[in-house]
């Protein structure tokens, strides 16, 4: 999945500026022409993973700006829901560029303009897609792809969950990428894991027997919930995994005689961990077959509630699904961008845009809080933040209270506080910049060194211009 947490984007694509054709726009706007003029606002960007990774809550914000005037939020009441799916498959792809081109051409030419959403990843091992729209719109897209015929997709197993009233990504994005999930081997064609059902790991619990589920996802991730009991494989960096594994298996080494169900969000990590455990003499090694998603999806009601304890983490707005796969309650703080439950929420230590339980005391909470006071009396004032912004609009009501008001806002609604803030930044530049050279030599470079330092601003490549 693609990643809300901090992450680097190898190359990201993003689909072309074509009109759709007549046709095509005006069953968009049937389709949104019994919307509320009251739901009608500007559209903002998620995470990242993917996601970024994930998809950070920074990027998130900073992405809104450039949000399209033609998003909007619908009206549950009398509109279809989106739906999101995942999808993911290790196969050869000889071309990837070529293929690249010739999905673009797909989003663009035959469907409505935005009406698909979400990322591709292309890798010479396989592709990773989640995607998020209309359900007329998913079908058309799935059975484009399953009937590719430069790439095996037809048996790609894609996962569905309620995507709400709005779109849960910003645009669409199709990036190339050495490995679809990284693990520094490609050896994973020909060489798959073997798989566990839903309803046979369900089997398994319910008749108590004797294995290890082991949990490899990040750990912001397991922090929301897993199976209860599971082994949560402490590794923040996926390459890290084969050594943790020796690691655990030398500590338990009658871990090689038991079963070992690998879990992930949606099984694409369990497909490179599996193999990694049998390359360590773990024989009775497997993944679950779809990832955590495809247990809530088939696993009954009552039953995956008492297997799993908590939410589950998706790398879209909603942040985390329930096992009904409703989406849950829980948010990413601004500061640290941790995924945070509904309880710790209501902590003392959360206060949006500043701090949370995870990083009141961390090194990045300093850093914040240096930035907050970096400013002397003389230069012009630090541009506010899009949640001050918001704040000044509603001066009537409590700052806490804001704060949660805030954290249930859509997309559009908190993408035109982000434009706003993204403009004050800029004109921010400008002037720092020129307070800076009315300054003498000495305090020039200490005070340039100081705004880069601590202010939301670009790094100042200015130098001291002599005086005239």
């Amino acid at each position: 999945m693609a990643c809300v947490r901090p992450c680097s984007r190898i190359c990201t694509m993003t689909t072309s500026e074509e009109q759709p054709n007549t046709s095509q726009q005006q069953q968009q706007q049937n389709l949104i022409s019994s919307y509320s003029d009251d739901d009608n606002k500007i559209n903002k960007s998620d995470n990242e993973q993917d996601s970024s990774n994930v998809a950070s809550t920074s990027s998130l914000t900073s992405a809104a700006s450039s949000a399209s005037a033609n998003d909007t939020t619908i009206n549950s009441t009398s509109q279809p829901r989106l739906t999101n799916i995942s999808a993911y498959k290790f196969t050869p792809i000889k071309d990837i560029s070529a293929l690249r081109e010739k999905l673009k051409k797909f989003f663009t030419t035959q469907l409505p303009k935005d009406a698909i959403r979400g990322s591709i990843l292309l890798s010479t091992e396989g592709s990773n897609i989640n995607l998020s729209g209309f359900k007329d719109d998913i079908e058309k897209t799935k059975s484009y792809l399953v009937n590719l015929d430069d790439v095996d997709f037809k048996d790609l197993l894609f996962k569905e969950t309620d995507g709400g009233t709005e779109h849960n990504y910003r645009k669409l994005r199709i990036r190339l990428k050495e490995e679809i999930v990284t693990m520094k081997r490609k050896d994973i064609i020909g060489n798959e894991a073997p798989r566990v059902k839903p309803g046979e790991l369900q089997s398994w619990l319910d008749k108590e027997e004797d294995f290890v589920i082991l949990d490899v996802r990040n750990d912001y991730e397991q922090s929301l919930g897993t199976f209860k009991n599971a082994i949560k494989a402490p590794i923040n960096i996926f390459n890290d995994f084969p050594t943790y594994a020796k690691d655990l298996l030398d500590k338990n080494p009658d871990f090689r005689q038991k079963k070992i169900v690998t879990v992930c969000t949606g099984g694409i990590k369990t497909e490179k961990s599996t193999v990694a455990l049998r390359d360590l003499g773990c024989d009775q090694a497997y993944m679950l077959d779809g990832g955590i998603l495809k247990y809530f999806e088939d696993i009954e009601s009552g039953k995956k509630e008492k297997a799993y304890n908590g939410d589950c983490f998706v790398y879209d707005r909603r942040v985390a699904v329930k096992p009904d796969l409703s989406a849950s309650d829980c948010v990413l703080c601004e500061v640290c961008t941790w995924p945070l439950t509904p309880e710790e929420q209501q902590l003392d230590s959360y206060v949006t845009g500043i701090s949370c339980k995870y990083c009141i005391n961390s090194p990045k909470r300093k850093r914040f809080t240096l930035r907050d006071i970096a400013h002397d009396e003389k230069a012009p004032p630090k541009p506010k933040s899009a949640f001050l912004m918001y704040c000044d609009d509603h001066t009537d009501q409590d700052k806490a209270e804001l704060g949660k008001q805030w954290q249930t806002l859509s997309f559009e609604e908190k993408g035109v506080y982000v434009a706003k803030e993204k403009e004050a930044k800029k004109q921010y530049k400008k002037d720092i910049t020129v307070y800076l050279q009315q300054l003498s030599d000495e305090d020039f470079e200490s005070q340039k060194r100081k705004y880069t330092k601590y202010n939301d601003s670009c790094s100042l490549r200015i130098k001291k211009q002599p005086v005239q």
